[in-house]
């Protein structure tokens, strides 16, 4: 199934914007995220990969806390259990599979954009 830019799912989290480029809800997710400072929360899923693609900008991935300098054309793998989070502005291509399931997701901590840990609280007063 392809979806048209009118069709499609956007979402805006407090630092990025997402939307559903494609979606087969047994096989995987094609998004497209444009980050301003990062995802400010570093989680890790159950089951399922993410794969991104950096489109433009540059930042950093932390993979299970090792940090990974990113630039336009770059691919990042995180496999199911890889703990993840970046920082950095970015446009990205997310491809999930199978296809997100917030049931996978599990949260590990929620950072600023310095990568600091954080309470939820505090970062829906600086974030949003």
């Amino acid at each position: 199934m392809i979806i048209g830019n009118d069709e499609a799912d956007i979402s805006r989290s407090m630092v990025s914007n997402l939307k559903i480029l494609w979606r087969d809800a047994e096989r995987a997710d094609f998004l497209r995220v444009e980050s301003e400072i990062g995802h400010l929360q570093e989680f890790y899923m159950e089951k399922g990969t993410f794969i991104y693609y950096v489109v433009g900008g540059d930042g950093t991935f932390y993979l299970d806390g090792e940090p990974e300098e990113v630039e336009q054309k770059d691919l990042v793998v995180a496999p199911p259990e890889t703990k993840i989070y970046y920082l950095g502005e970015m446009e990205l291509i997310l491809f999930c599979t199978p296809p997100y399931d917030p049931s996978n997701e599990v949260h590990v901590r929620y950072l600023d954009e310095n990568g600091e840990t954080i309470s939820k609280e505090e970062r829906e007063r600086k974030y949003s």
